[in-house]
């Protein structure tokens, strides 16, 4: 098992570098047998997150699975409101 605090760093490196520092935030638990990073952010950037067609929301879900993937884990990616 790997500590899920570099699955929220990846994650908020994402969200810092393309949408500035104070859009949003991640943090990461452990549920059962995976990983669960939930972004939370105002509601005026949850649209800004999610992307045309949900494409950005999968793309940082993408690069974040992968990275699971190189330990053997099963991360996923949530978001939600502050």
């Amino acid at each position: 098992m790997t500590d899920v605090a570099q699955y929220q760093e990846l994650t908020q490196f994402i969200l810092d570098s393309v949408f500035g520092q104070e859009a949003a935030t991640a943090a990461a638990t452990m549920e059962d047998d995976r990983a669960v990073v939930r972004i939370t952010a105002a509601p005026e950037n949850i649209g800004k997150i999610v992307g045309k067609g949900g494409r950005t929301i999968s793309a940082i879900r993408s690069v974040v699975r992968a990275a699971g993937l190189r330990n053997q884990e099963k991360v996923f990616v949530e978001v939600g409101e502050d």
